[in-house]
């Protein structure tokens, strides 16, 4: 763990300095003015703000609340999410279960959260110091999953799964 401080700290040092060598130091404060500190100063209110994600998660909600029972257990498929709200077009809710409640069901849903609370027990149960950067790790993917699926995009879901199996393999969960 502390080496792994020691690296983002490192990291994070490296690239605050080449963005002001580069000069680019003025983009960035922009960029975290208009992301995040915008509806503080009134610029954007609570709908816009975050790209709208509040009202995409809503809309969906909306939507699988009105469905029969059959699209609440099995979800509408893959594709299903392409909808216009407000000012977005969305094909994602950049939320992973939200995602996964929408396109393939209650019933999936469910399965992914028991096998992941299934391997967060037995990691717990085997813990131990050599193994906090690979819990930190779980920890932090699963968190990014909540805003951005994007362990589950054709790029990148392979890192994804092949973090799972090493996670289960490291940990011996297949006991």
């Amino acid at each position: 763990l502390k080496m792994l401080l020691k690296l983002s700290v490192f990291s994070i040092l490296v690239g605050v300095i080449g963005l002001f060598y580069f000069d680019k130091s003025g983009v960035i404060v922009e960029k975290i003015q208009d992301r995040f500190l915008s509806v503080f100063s009134g610029e954007k209110d609570l709908s816009t703000f975050s790209s709208g994600r509040f009202d995409v998660w809503e809309d969906i909600l909306i939507r699988f609340s009105e469905s029969n029972i059959f699209e609440i257990l099995f979800g509408y498929g893959a594709g299903s999410i392409n909808f216009k709200v407000t000012f977005v077009h969305y094909f994602s809710s950049h939320n992973m279960f939200i995602d996964l409640l929408y396109k393939n069901g209650l019933i999936i849903l469910l399965a992914y959260i028991l096998i992941l609370a299934f391997s967060l027990n037995l990691f717990l149960k085997n813990r131990s110091r050599e193994k906090i950067g690979l819990f930190a790790l779980f920890f932090f993917l699963h968190f990014e999953i909540m805003f951005n699926p994007f362990p589950f995009a054709a790029q990148t879901g392979w890192i994804y799964f092949a973090f799972l199996t090493l996670f289960i393999r490291q940990n011996q969960l297949t006991k």
